[in-house]
């Protein structure tokens, strides 16, 4: 059903742009009422922090694990890891390339 996911990203989009708009009418409320912006700013730290530390976290956790559990399989295969248009014909040959092209195997490299 693609009408049904196409409807629920576009309620997801203006349920988060509703709560940006209300997050917007407390800040400027809380500044008009005399709270100073840098405590309001570390109070926007702090509850972000405090909302995305366990979500990094829990998704750290996730990748490590399909990692462990991957790592057998990039050992067998690893031209999977190189860009795609990297191939063993031009490695092979003598031709060194431009400025680009040591460029782009230096940034691939990294």
């Amino acid at each position: 059903m693609m009408g049904s996911e196409s409807g629920r990203a576009v309620a997801a989009m203006v349920s988060l742009q509703l709560l940006f708009s209300a997050l917007q009418v407390f800040i400027k409320l809380a500044l008009n009422d005399g709270m100073d912006a840098r405590v309001l700013v570390a109070y926007r730290f702090m509850f972000a922090a405090t909302f995305l530390c366990p979500i990094a976290f829990l998704r750290e956790r996730l990748a490590l694990r399909l990692l462990q559990l991957d790592r057998s399989g990039l050992a067998e295969k690893p031209s999977e890891l190189l860009p795609p248009f990297h191939n063993e014909e031009t490695t092979a040959s003598n031709h060194e390339g431009g400025a680009a092209t040591i460029l782009v195997r230096v940034v691939w490299m990294c």
